[in-house]
């Protein structure tokens, strides 16, 4: 059947329905994507809390997926996938984690690594970690 046929078949006080139930079902299919938005962030901050529920620091390895930058500001977003200490990285307890640095803190980071990298290879030293064909890196100056 063609959907003429199909509204002839119903009739006009049908048919006419139609847009409202269309406009309906949007409304509820809309509902349903924000509330499984929101329990998707609810898992997230549960599966977050019990990470740290104890308040301790927790000792992570990390992996750089990307970054996100916006033309004039200096906020850091940066994506890390993160394991405790000891695990395989990607194994069920790998989080992925996108961290916000505001402008402070990204300066205060970005400076860090920096002088941890300068002592690593202060003058005449290589680092333990570093391969046999490493070189200096020019960024350190």
């Amino acid at each position: 059947m063609t959907i003429a046929e199909a509204l002839d078949r119903i009739g006009p006080d049908w048919s006419a329905l139609i847009p409202k139930a269309s406009n309906r079902a949007l409304a509820q299919l809309g509902d349903l994507v924000q509330t499984r938005r929101q329990v998707k962030k609810q898992e997230a901050d549960m599966r977050f809390v019990d990470f740290g529920a104890d308040g301790e620091p927790v000792d992570l390895e990390a992996k750089f997926v990307t970054h996100g930058d916006a033309p004039g500001y200096r906020d850091a977003y940066i994506t890390l996938k993160l394991v405790p200490l000891g695990l395989e990285m990607d194994g069920p307890k790998t989080v992925t984690a996108t961290v916000r640095l505001d402008a402070v803190d990204s300066a205060k980071v970005a400076q860090s690594i920096l002088d941890i990298h300068q002592l690593a290879w202060r003058s005449g030293n290589r680092p333990i970690d570093a391969n046999k064909a490493e070189k200096r890196p020019t960024w350190l100056g």
